[in-house]
């Protein structure tokens, strides 16, 4: 399980994450959050995944999902959802195609907060956004994309202050 963001383990050892950790799937259900992230990244593709951990500088928490998330994956993303508070945003960014948006939704039904797609085209701030991406992709004139063709940005970049 790769990631990065301010985490503790059983007796208080900080793990930084700069610029990501490695945990096996074991320590899942003792790992604690320190502080409180600006939100929690799903990041679908692992050259995106590098260089998102690299060049954001922010107090988020980040995991790479590895394309449709294993349960040890799952199981990490429940548990961020049960750990933070109910205002921290959740967000995926996964390639812009049939596969990225099955993987949306197979983690947005996974969890008990609206997870909101990043740099996939639609960017909206409301569970709508998921439905607009699935129109665009059924348009014949779509191309799809893989995230690596994005530089990396913070999901919060530009968004009012209202929904930080």
């Amino acid at each position: 399980m790769l990631l990065r963001g301010s985490l503790c383990l059983p007796g208080g050892k900080l793990l930084d994450g700069r610029p990501y950790v490695g945990v096996p799937p074991e320590w899942l259900e003792t790992l604690a959050v320190a502080g409180r992230p600006e939100y929690f990244l799903v990041i679908e593709n692992l050259a995106s995944f590098n260089r998102h951990v690299r060049e954001v500088e922010d107090s988020s928490i980040v995991l790479y999902s590895g394309g449709f998330p294993a349960l040890a994956t799952l199981k990490a993303i429940r548990r961020m959802d049960a750990l933070l508070p109910a205002d921290v945003p959740f967000f995926h960014w996964g390639d812009i195609d049939a596969d990225g948006v099955r993987i949306l939704q197979h983690i947005a039904r996974s969890i008990d907060r609206p997870l909101r797609p990043h740099l996939m085209g639609v960017d909206a701030w409301s569970d709508a956004a998921v439905d607009e991406l699935c129109r665009h992709l059924a348009d014949p004139a779509f191309v799809p994309m893989e995230q690596e063709e994005l530089d990396p940005q913070s999901p919060l970049a530009g968004t009012p202050a209202q929904w930080q």
